[in-house]
């Protein structure tokens, strides 16, 4: 692998390693919890869109397949008290959500050629970008979700008075 693609590869796999260690560390209390009634997310709604997002761009935006996302059931998602999800349409353990979204990172990133970077793809309206911006889009939204997450926590282990569970 070239190392600018193992690069892209660490970092999204670690960005989801993390993910991954919030999630096991909460109840599914925790994991449906809104910080607010409306304009907020559950941290199990923001794990289940980071590997939407992730499968979407990485998956689709490289290779063109069509993942089938419903991105709108990413935010609606409840943590069942088995840790299960619904996730575009299946019954799926949480964390092995995760986990099988790093695996699929790095087997895609495995077949890609650093010259193919270059190449556009085009995966929604937003246009038509190189694989390369796909790769560091999908960093800056891993980023920046993993932010609410973190917040969320803290909020969560904090504040205990504004829990509106």
């Amino acid at each position: 692998m070239d190392a600018e693609i193992a690069d892209y590869s660490g970092m999204i796999g670690s960005l989801l390693g993390k993910v991954g260690e919030h999630v096991k560390g909460l109840s599914p209390q925790a994991l449906n919890w809104l910080p607010l009634e409306r304009g907020t997310n559950s941290v199990g709604a923001l794990a289940a869109h980071m590997c939407g997002l992730v499968r979407w761009w990485v998956l689709q935006g490289l290779s063109g397949s069509s993942v089938g996302r419903d991105r709108d059931s990413e935010f609606t998602v409840a943590v069942n008290s088995n840790r299960y999800i619904e996730f575009w349409g299946r019954s799926v353990d949480l964390s092995v959500l995760i986990c099988q979204t790093q695996m699929f990172v790095c087997d895609a990133l495995k077949k890609l050629d650093s010259v193919a970077l270059d190449d556009t793809c085009l995966v929604n309206s937003l246009g038509p970008h190189t694989k390369r911006w796909a790769l560091i889009h999908t960093i800056d939204e891993l980023s920046q979700h993993l932010g609410h997450m973190e917040l969320t926590i803290q909020l969560w282990n904090e504040n205990p008075e504004f829990r509106c569970v």
